[in-house]
């Protein structure tokens, strides 16, 4: 039996798309100043987008190798890296020469994913800062620029 290749690109694709509709919902409350308690459900998205957008770049640009299964690779606990422990190896990855230049497109804050973790999918309101998720989402949609522009997708 054959094993299907993972397609973070594609993943990246849903997870992108599913997150801009909930920014634009999410900047419609704001815009008719009524209050909004889903900036975690935004910032969770972001997380599940940037994730996968970084483990397709980062197989694009050749620092990392998929393995066996075509899926990224385990770290040494054996777990496969969400984007709060992913990060660090993405800045890494393209402050050097293979990718300045999209470290230069993508502007992105130092550590912008540290604090994101999956646990707050069931985060209490307020758990999440409204200016904090606009930051993931605006990192968004220049990473899906990137990608096209990278020919990821």
């Amino acid at each position: 039996m054959t094993s299907k290749r993972v397609d973070f690109g594609h993943a990246f694709e849903r997870w992108h798309a599913i997150t801009k509709q909930e920014a634009a919902r999410l900047d419609e409350l704001v815009r008719q100043k009524k209050t909004v308690v889903s900036w975690e459900a935004l910032d969770h998205l972001c997380g599940l987008a940037a994730e996968s957008g970084i483990k397709a770049l980062l197989f694009h640009i050749k620092t990392c190798r998929p393995d066996e299964d075509g899926d990224f690779p385990r770290d040494s606990m054996g777990q496969r890296p969400h984007i709060n422990k992913l990060w660090d190896q993405f800045e890494r990855a393209v402050q050097g020469r293979q990718g300045a230049h999209i470290w230069r497109a993508l502007g992105a804050p130092p550590a912008l994913f540290s604090s994101w973790e999956t646990a707050h999918r069931y985060a209490p309101n307020g758990t999440v800062d409204g200016h904090r998720a606009r930051e993931r989402a605006d990192f968004l949609r220049k990473l899906h620029q990137v990608l096209s522009d990278e020919m990821v997708f």
